[in-house]
């Protein structure tokens, strides 16, 4: 699934932005007494680190973020020229919004509080279970995305079936798919749970996403990718 083009721009943009912060921090290994040690070296002051020690491990794991954020960074710029015949835009520049703003090392920290609701069926994506071939579809395309996420861990009374990280605006959002919408009981359900999330300062569209499916309207990522898009532009203004 390709991302639409304005979070496309945003994920490049900060993905450039982020490597001009980060240090430009190196490893290097010296040997004594036959025994190879490893050691971080800060390349604008020379300061050296053990990597084994707190401080070496905080600047070890910002080695590890900028090769990833390069890496990530040559592909998108890669694919950026080839769909697009002009520059990225410059006016769509990510920053974090103060909303259920987290960092991502807290993100990936947050406790797995997963439903035990047994599943009746299930399917696979990248070895995870989901509940229906439409949750799967969704992980694909936030997987596609660079966007990580947790499945079903607890909100409140609820468990949210995906808790999304978005590093363009530095926080998470909910994602409900909500699959039988043609059920009369399962329209009260969806009610109920948006009048919960709404009753407790979630707003729609900014902190909860909602996809739908019924008998006559199948789920469609394309529409979903499109509503990912519009809700990061919506957290940072520009809808």
């Amino acid at each position: 699934m390709d991302m639409p083009m304005e979070l496309h721009a945003l994920t490049i943009n900060y993905d450039r932005k982020r490597i001009d912060e980060l240090p430009n921090v190196y490893l290097s290994t010296r040997s004594k007494n036959g025994k190879n040690t490893e050691y971080v070296v800060l390349g604008d002051t020379y300061r050296i680190y053990l990597a084994s020690g707190k401080t070496g491990k905080q600047y070890l794991a910002m080695v590890r973020e900028r090769e990833e954020t390069i890496a990530e960074l040559k592909v998108l710029e890669s694919l950026w020229q080839s769909k697009y015949r002009f520059d990225v835009p410059q006016e769509l520049q990510p920053r974090a919004i103060r909303r259920m703003a987290v960092d991502r090392a807290t993100f990936d920290a947050m406790a797995e509080r997963r439903c035990t609701k047994e599943f009746t069926s299930y399917f696979k994506f990248n070895g995870e279970e989901y509940r229906s071939k439409s949750e799967c579809s969704i992980a694909s395309v936030y997987t596609s995305f660079g966007m990580p996420f947790k499945y079903e861990t607890r909100y409140g009374n609820y468990f949210p079936d995906f808790t999304v990280y978005a590093k363009v605006i530095g926080r998470y959002f909910y994602h409900e798919h909500y699959g039988m919408m043609d059920s009369d009981t399962y329209r009260e359900s969806y009610i109920k749970k948006q009048s919960y999330y709404s009753d407790n300062g979630l707003i729609a569209g900014l902190d909860v996403l909602s996809t739908f499916e019924s008998t006559f309207l199948s789920f469609d990522e394309r529409v979903a990718a499109q509503k990912i898009n519009s809700l990061i532009l919506q957290n940072l203004g520009y809808l």
